[in-house]
């Protein structure tokens, strides 16, 4: 009895879609609100800050005197740096790829239902 119960709820809570469009879309959407949720959480603003403080601190590297490219050492150093920002960069362009693409999911979404 109670797992009917359970399942009765679920399906009160899962939205209807007109399509598998729509799905898909809502789908994207929800990624985008979960992406927003953590990028405002303490964890989400921790990983933001020290992404940001990691590709500053790669960049300021790369401007010291030890970054010569003339030297085995320089050459590690900036192949260190470069890496440093790089990934940096590729979290925080993840994220907001994250956040474009469900605000893009929410506002097709809506034209679809206004479009009905």
């Amino acid at each position: 009895m109670d797992q009917n119960r359970i399942a009765l709820a679920e399906a009160e809570l899962t939205p209807k879609f007109l399509n598998e469009e729509e799905r898909s879309l809502f789908a994207e959407a929800d990624l985008g609100e979960q992406a927003i949720n953590f990028l405002d959480s303490e964890l989400g603003r921790f990983m933001r800050g020290m992404a940001i403080q990691d590709r500053s601190e790669a960049l300021e590297s790369l401007a010291r005197p030890e970054a010569d490219p003339d030297t085995d050492e320089g050459r590690n150093v900036i192949r260190q740096s470069r890496f440093k920002a790089a990934v940096a960069n590729q979290f925080l362009d993840y994220m907001q790829s994250a956040v474009n693409s469900g605000e893009a999911a929410y506002q097709s979404l809506k034209q679809l239902r206004d479009e009905d």
